[in-house]
């Protein structure tokens, strides 16, 4: 009978206690292992790349360009549309060390462009390019109802634009539209 009890602590309760021991030693030995500058060498190369360019249509879509500062908001940029869900500059976009027209894509879920919904004209937005230059603008116009075609054709010197995407409810949510918000150079 003490064999049987024996054998069933064993297999029931040591066992498996010594195969989670082993579990967390070998998974705290793999943590511990891991360089720990990985994600600063990723963050390097990222501002080697971006500080690189001299025109945005140098860069490869999905690059980083800079970001983007609202009130207490603050969002990366990419160049053209990377389909990662992201903020991007909209190909067509020039610099605005040139004095260019800055188109910046974006939906309105919170951690895109959601904090423009209470945006009003005279509000301070700030473009940091990755290359340590940074815009100052200022709200001057807000619009509705823009499509792809029209965000297209916007052009303005020393202007950022920055497109919400929202769905047309009066068409049953199945059109895109966008709200545009034109900023000027402070």
């Amino acid at each position: 009978m003490k064999i049987m009890t024996y054998n069933f602590l064993r297999r029931a309760v040591i066992i498996p206690l010594i195969i989670t021991a082993v579990f967390l030693v070998g998974m705290f030995i793999v943590v511990k292992a891991a360089p720990k500058d990985e994600i600063e060498v990723t963050q390097n190369a990222v501002t080697y790349r971006t500080q690189e360019f001299t025109k945005l249509s140098d860069l490869d879509g999905g690059a980083y360009v800079g970001k983007i500062k609202y009130a207490d908001y603050a969002a990366d940029i990419t160049y053209a549309e990377s389909y990662s869900n992201s903020l991007f500059a909209a190909e067509g976009s020039t610099e605005p060390w040139n004095n260019g027209t800055f188109i910046l894509e974006g939906t309105g879920a919170q951690n895109q462009l959601g904090a423009f919904r209470g945006a009003k004209v005279g509000d301070a937005v700030t473009l940091e390019i990755y290359s340590n230059d940074s815009y100052d603008y200022k709200i001057t116009n807000i619009e509705y109802g823009f499509t792809r075609d029209d965000i297209s054709k916007l052009k303005a010197d020393g202007t950022l634009f920055i497109c919400r995407s929202y769905y047309d409810l009066a068409s049953g949510g199945e059109k895109k539209l966008y709200a545009v918000y034109t900023a000027k150079q402070a």
